[in-house]
C-alpha cells in the first residue's frame, strides 16, 4: 500500500524501483535467477525479482554488494520482509526514529526543519471539560509556502496563559484545574518562529444526584447551543427534556438511574446512548451528511504495466483523521465504470472516490472525487456556522499480481448480477 504525498495523486503508484544493480533478466523458474536465496522467478511476468525469507535477507550483510538494495539500506528502519519481498519498514512514533536522530512524519523518519516554521495550529484547538480533566494537546506547523513541517515534540513548547489549567509533568498534557465561565485562550504553543494556542473552558464539579450533558461538534469541538436533549426511562417514557446554551451544556431536572439520553439538532444527525444514569456526559454530534460543501477532483497516474490489478480509495478528512473516515467519504455520489472482462464490455459501479484496475487494462490514469464536510477554518464564525473547513487530501492504492488472485481450485473469476 501506498499513501499520496504533497505533490498530489500522481504519486500513488510510483515506478518499479530498480535494485542495485538492474534486476536479471528472463526466468521460468527460481534456479534461472542469479541466487535463489536473495532472488525468486514472478511467474507472472517471466522476470527474477528480488526475494526474502527472513528480514536479515534484506540487509547489505547478507545480500552483499551485488545484490543489495539501495531503498532498504538507505532507510534507517531497513526493511521488512512482507510476502517474499523485501518493503521498506515505517514508522508509527518519533520514538522509532530516535536512534537516527530524526522524527517520524508519514511513516519515515525524517529530519527535524523547526527552523522553517512560520505558521501553526494546536489541536484540537477548543476543549470543553470539567474539573481534573486531563487533556493532550497536538501541534501542526507550516512553512512560509503553507507546506507542512517536521517538527520533535523537544523542540515544543507549551505554556498556561491562566490559572484555569495546569501543565501536567511538562510537555503537551494540561490539567483542568479552576472553572471558567466561557472558554478562552489558555493554551500556548511555540515552535521555530510561530507560536498558536487552544480555548479552553473548564466546568466546575458536578453536584451529586444531577445530571449535565455537554453536546460538541464532533469535527471542531465547538459547543452546539439549541440543541434538544431528551432523557427517557428504562420503559422509554420521556421523563424531561431541556435546550443547550450557548455554550453548548444543558443541566435537565431529574433524569433516570437506568435509562437513555437522546440529542436532537436539525443541522446534525442525531445522537442516543442507552443505558446511561447520572452524572456528565459528552455527547459529539456530526452534521449533516447532506450538508457537505466543496470537495476535489484529482487524477491517479503512473499506473504500472505489469500484469497486475489496481485498487485504491481518495477522500477527505480532517488533518489527524485520514482514511479512518472512508466509510463516510464512500456513500455517495457513485459513477458507472467500463472494463472488459473475457473480451465482453462490461459495466461496474464504483463510488466516486475509488478506483479498480484489472489486470492487462490499457489504463494508465484515472480520475477520482472526494466530498467536503465542514470543520475547523480561520474564521471562527463560520467554523460555528458549519460553513468552511480545512481538509487534508489522501489516497491509498495498491498494485494485486495476477497469480496472487487464487484463481483455481474451482473458483471463477465473474462479475455479479442480480438473482
Amino acid at each position: 500500500m501506498a499513501a499520496c504525498s504533497g505533490d498530489g495523486f500522481s504519486s500513488f503508484f510510483p515506478g518499479p524501483q530498480e535494485a542495485t544493480p538492474p534486476m536479471p533478466g528472463s526466468c521460468q523458474v527460481d534456479q534461472d535467477c542469479p541466487d535463489p536465496r536473495f532472488f525468486i522467478c514472478d511467474t507472472a511476468s517471466a522476470r527474477c525479482q528480488a526475494a526474502c525469507r527472513t528480514r536479515e535477507d534484506c540487509t547489505a550483510a547478507r545480500r552483499g554488494s551485488a545484490y543489495r538494495l539501495s531503498a532498504c539500506d538507505d532507510n534507517p528502519l531497513g526493511c521488512q520482509c512482507d510476502g517474499n519481498q523485501c518493503v521498506e519498514a515505517m514508522c508509527s512514533a518519533d520514538e522509532a526514529c530516535a536512534a537516527s536522530g530524526q522524527v517520524c512524519r508519514d511513516g519515515r523518519c525524517t529530519r527535524s526543519a523547526v527552523d522553517r516554521v512560520r505558521t501553526c495550529r494546536v489541536t484540537p484547538d477548543h476543549v470543553v471539560g470539567r474539573v481534573g480533566s486531563r487533556v493532550r494537546f497536538s501541534l501542526l506547523a507550516w512553512d512560509e509556502t503553507g507546506e507542512p513541517v517536521a517538527v520533535a515534540p523537544t523542540e515544543e513548547q507549551w505554556t498556561a496563559l491562566e490559572a484555569s489549567v495546569s501543565v501536567d509533568a511538562g510537555g503537551s498534557a494540561f490539567v483542568l484545574s479552576a472553572p471558567t465561565s466561557e472558554a478562552r485562550e489558555t493554551v500556548r504553543a511555540e515552535v521555530g518562529g510561530a507560536a498558536c494556542t487552544a480555548r479552553v473552558r473548564v466546568l466546575e464539579a458536578l453536584e451529586p444526584g444531577r445530571m449535565r450533558v455537554v453536546v460538541t461538534d464532533e469535527q471542531t469541538g465547538r459547543p452546539i447551543p439549541g440543541a434538544r436533549v431528551v432523557v427517557a426511562d428504562a420503559a422509554g417514557a420521556v421523563t424531561v427534556e431541556a435546550l443547550t446554551d450557548e455554550g453548548g451544556v444543558a443541566l435537565p431536572v431529574g433524569g433516570a438511574e437506568a435509562g437513555s439520553v437522546s440529542v436532537f439538532h436539525e443541522d446534525f444527525d442525531y445522537l442516543t446512548v442507552a443505558h446511561t444514569g447520572l452524572g456528565d456526559l459528552s455527547l459529539p454530534l456530526r452534521r449533516n451528511p447532506t450538508g457537505r460543501t466543496g470537495g476535489f477532483e484529482g487524477t491517479v497516474q503512473g499506473l504500472s504495466e505489469r500484469l497486475t490489478m489496481h485498487l485504491g480509495v481518495a477522500g477527505l478528512s480532517s488533518p489527524d483523521e485520514g482514511p479512518g473516515a472512508a466509510a463516510s467519504s464512500l456513500l455517495a455520489p457513485e459513477r458507472q465504470v467500463d472494463f472488459s472482462s473475457a473480451g465482453q464490455r462490461r459495466v461496474a459501479t464504483l463510488p466516486e472516490g475509488a478506483f479498480a484496475v484489472l489486470a492487462g487494462s490499457s489504463l494508465r490514469e484515472l480520475d477520482v472525487q472526494g466530498r467536503g464536510s465542514a470543520g475547523v477554518c480561520d474564521e471562527e464564525t463560520r467554523t460555528r456556522e458549519g460553513t468552511c473547513g480545512v481538509r487534508t487530501a489522501w489516497g491509498l492504492g495498491g498494485e494485486l499480481p495476477v497469480n496472487a488472485l487464487q484463481l483455481g481450485g474451482g473458483w471463477t473469476w465473474a462479475p455479479c448480477s442480480r438473482g
